[in-house]
This record gives C-alpha cells, structure tokens and sequence, in this order.
C-alpha cells in the first residue's frame, strides 16, 4: 500500500540520507565559496532507491535528475521508482523522468501505468505528476496519450490530456481525438480537452467548430476555458468572434475577461463590430475585464485606430487604473505619442500597481527611447520608485545597458538591502562590466 507523504522525516537522516544531500547539493556550495563534496557516481545514487528511508530515495532521484545526460543508465531505476510505496518519491521519480525524457520507450509506458493513480503527495495527485512527465517526450509520447484517451477511466483520461498539452504543438496529431473528448460533454474532462487544445495552439484550428458549440455550455467554467482555446490557436479561430463579442457583452465575469482576451489574440479578422464592443467594455465594472479589453485592443492594430481618442482621453483622465497596459496599447496604436511615457513613468514612480509598469516598461521602453528617464528613478528618496526602477531596468535586457549600467552600478550603494538585491540583478539581466557585483 502508498503511503502518505511525509512533510518531515519521522528519523533523523540516516548517513545515505546525509551522503545524498551532499553529492546533490554540492554545486550549491562551490557557488557559495564553501569546500565542493564530492560527488556521488550514478551507481551510487541507483543503489539508493532501495534505501530503507523514503526521503533518501527520494533526494538520490532529484539527485540524479540534477546530472542531465550522465544519468541516462538510470532511467529504468528511476521508472521502477515511480511504483515506490510513498507518494513523493514516485512523484519525484516523475518528475524526473520528465526533466532527462531518456529513453521513451521505457520511461512512457511506465508513467502512463501511473495514470490511474489518485494518491497525493506533497505536490498534488501522482496522475498529473505523471501526465505532466510523459508530454515533455513530446511527439513521442503522443501515440501512448492518444490510446490512454481510450480508457474510460477519468484519471487515466485526464492524465493523458494533461501530457497533450505539455506536449504542446507536437501533439497535433491528437486533434481529431480531442475533439471527440470534448464532443462527448463528459464535465469531468471536457476542462482537460478544452486545455489541451490551448497548449497545441494554432494546430488546433480544426477544433474551431466545436468550441464554438461549446462558447454556448451553460457552464461558465466551459465557456472561458472555450474562450482561451479559441485565443491560442489565433487568426483561425476568426469565426468565433460574433459569439466571443456576444459574450463580452452579456457573459460572467470571468468569461467576459477571457473573450475580450480571445479577440485580441485572434487579431483583426474579429472585425470593426469586436472594437467597437471593446472600448464599450472599458465602462465594465470589473477591473479584469477593462484590462483585458485594452490590452486587446492593442493587438488589432490600425482595424484599432477608431478606439484611439477614448484610449489617450482615459489616460489623460485617469480612468484606467492601472494605467500600464493602456498607455501599452496606446504606443503600439500610436507610436509617436509621447502620453505613453509620460504614463509609465508616473506609474513607475507612483502608480497603483506598479507591477504592471514594470512589466511594460520592460517590454517597449527601448522603443520608447525612457532608458535615462527610468535611470534617474533610481536617484528619487522614495524607496519604491527606486525599487521599480530598478526591476524595470533589467526588464530592458541589454539593450538598455550602455544607459543602465552606469546608473545601477551607481546604485549598488544604496542603504536598502532589497533594492541593491534587486539593482544587482538587473545588472545581471542587461551585462555586467566595471564595476563588480557586492
């Protein structure tokens, strides 16, 4: 019988134990100045899976996840592993196999055998633990997921739609069996095919037809979980638009936030009638949904241009809080308009969630030529703007380093410990050179 997991050993580490979490952790220590241990062999670590004590086996499998291609002689340990009597070291076995995908034709089958198995460990039921290895074999793997679909149990079901979707593209061939999934309207697996088709993405296109019919689910869960299939598989799911904008208009809350962001990512085929029902969705009184319907709108392009005077009106009004992914969409709809800067760097330096500031900043502050602006946040007394200036700076990557660098090196002074945690990781983002990391 499985046994439960434990979230602390019932023992004290046995010398395997403590011989294990010095080979694994070795490397840390090196990076740490401290004296390397040394390293365990392959053998050595096999030979632990049949230790007595569950956290040793367990720590000798991460171990041995940790040696990439060297640990190939240990795939058929490491999948006999995945039958052990505690739930973690077989979720641990797992997610090993998954990280090295040696050797498909023996670790496959023996994660597929896992499916039906609902016991828990510390990360959540083995089944996904299970799916989630076998789709990163990728296209390998898709021939066994497919006939684990045939199985009418629901673990086994879930498990293999779960490893379609890790799978991602390479999983196309799956479709056609997919769409019967989902055709079947079984509640309990329906969320899985409907995910499954989101990791495929624009390969998925012959699915279109039935996830229509399934925007009409009277289950709103169905519906949204619908509505980001259609987002992923893209300008080919154009035909989903005059339901996808009936419900921006009348549907839940959260499905009204997912088909705002489904017409966005289908992009302009949706048409003039999906623009006009996104800027009307900017009156919604759900913060999510007027997010979502913005950031939308900056993905149509110039069929976009007519929601222009709303966009830069909001900005200047302060009706879009927060206000980043506005000023966004209004930089990508127009370029040259200086009120996307000047909105980021208020945000940055004092806006309602500047976490979307820096993610945005990140994202186009090259192009918006506010390298030196955000650099001079740095200098500011209020420890946020120098905090978010800083994490908005290693957004930029390298390209910001010839303006960057100087001023974060400047930074690595600062009286706050988070703030020179965070300026020395951006200098790790963009490039060091000069001055060294403290």
């Amino acid at each position: 019988m499985r046994q439960s997991p434990r979230s602390t050993f019932a023992v004290p580490p046995s010398g395997l134990l403590a011989a294990v979490l010095a080979a694994a952790f070795s490397v840390g220590a090196a990076n740490a100045g401290e004296p390397e241990q040394a390293e365990l062999s392959i053998p050595d670590l096999i030979a632990m899976l049949d230790d007595d004590d569950a956290g040793c086996r367990r720590t000798a499998i991460e171990a041995l996840a940790g040696r990439g291609v060297e640990a190939r002689p240990a795939v058929s340990a490491i999948a006999r592993a995945l039958t052990d009597s505690d739930a973690n070291v077989s979720a641990a076995a797992a997610t090993a196999l998954g990280e090295l995908s040696f050797a498909p034709d023996i670790a496959i089958p023996a994660l597929v055998k896992l499916f039906p198995e609902e016991a828990r460990s510390d990360q959540g039921p083995l089944w996904l633990a299970a799916g989630q290895a076998s789709g990163q074999y990728g296209e390998s793997a898709v021939p066994y997921l497919i006939e684990a679909l045939k199985d009418e149990r629901i673990p086994v079901r879930r498990a293999a739609m779960i490893g379609l979707f890790v799978a991602g593209p390479k999983a196309n061939t799956a479709v056609p069996v997919l769409i019967d999934v989902l055709e079947e309207d079984e509640p309990q697996t329906r969320k899985y095919a409907l995910n499954a088709f989101i990791g495929i993405g624009p390969d998925a296109k012959d699915a279109v037809p039935a996830l229509i019919k399934t925007l009409a689910s009277e289950d709103f869960h169905t519906q949204y979980w619908a509505c980001r299939a259609l987002g992923s598989i893209g300008a080919a799911a154009s035909p989903a638009a005059p339901k996808l904008i009936e419900l921006v208009q009348d549907g839940v809350t959260s499905v009204r936030r997912n088909a705002a962001a489904a017409l966005g990512n289908i992009g302009p085929t949706v048409g003039q009638r999906a623009v006009d029902t996104l800027v009307g969705a900017f009156s919604d009184w759900s913060q999510p949904v007027r997010q979502q319907a913005v950031i939308a709108l900056g993905k149509l392009g110039p069929l976009a241009a007519p929601a222009l005077p709303v966009i830069e009106k909001g900005l200047r009004d302060g009706e879009f809080r927060p206000a980043a992914n506005a000023a966004k969409t209004l930089w990508l709809l127009k370029p040259e308009s200086e009120l996307p800067l000047r909105v980021l760097l208020v945000e940055l330096a004092a806006g309602d969630d500047p976490g979307d500031a820096v993610i945005v900043m990140g994202e186009i502050g090259v192009a918006l030529g506010a390298v030196d602006e955000v650099a001079e946040l740095l200098k500011q007394d209020y420890r946020w703007a120098r905090l978010y200036a800083a994490e908005a700076l290693g957004k930029m990557g390298p390209d910001a380093a010839p303006i960057a660098r100087p001023a974060l090196e400047a930074a690595l002074d600062d009286e706050d410990q988070e703030i020179r945690e965070a300026v020395k990781e951006a200098l790790d983002k963009i490039g060091r050179s000069g001055k060294e990391s403290r």
